[in-house]
């Protein structure tokens, strides 16, 4: 894969907070089916951690969504300080759905594949974006938070 300029990736950053600011408000009976991928849900994995084999991994992913339900959950509260914002999100901003202009290698001019939108925080989408960013790169956080930038410039 081809290193990204980190224009391109606050580009692709500031696309995508532009699209979920847009969206701002925007409801519909389809965008709250249930999707597996909807790290809302990550607890309904557990049911899968007898499929990994290797013991070490398996308590490492107990962790992990031990952590969630204790750390992130709470903020899901409405009573919480600052509960997580919901909202419509695409779900998979990346390289393959993200498309950028002729003219230059930084211009990111749309999005396709809605087959993953859904009612769901938004911090999913900047972290679902933000991990795709990272895949296979010499620099991932650093990619991460070019990605990063870019959208809160426009949806803090």
């Amino acid at each position: 894969m081809e290193e990204q300029s980190e224009a391109l990736l606050v580009a692709a950053g500031r696309y995508v907070g532009e699209m979920d600011l847009l969206l701002d408000g925007f409801d519909h009976p389809g965008m709250k089916r249930p999707h597996l991928w909807d790290t809302r849900h990550s607890l309904e994995l557990r049911k899968f951690l007898g499929c990994v084999a290797d013991a070490r991994r398996r308590a490492m992913c107990e962790s992990v969504l031990s952590r969630f339900e204790s750390v992130v959950l709470p903020l899901a509260s409405p009573s919480a300080a600052a509960p997580l914002r919901g909202g419509i999100i695409h779900g998979d901003a990346n390289d393959t759905n993200l498309l950028v202009g002729a003219d230059s290698d930084d211009a990111v001019i749309g999005v396709i594949d809605f087959s993953d939108a859904r009612g769901s925080w938004r911090v999913c989408e900047i972290a679902v974006s933000a991990a795709y960013a990272m895949l296979r790169k010499a620099d991932p956080v650093a990619d991460a938070v070019s990605v990063i930038r870019g959208y809160t410039s426009v949806y803090p």
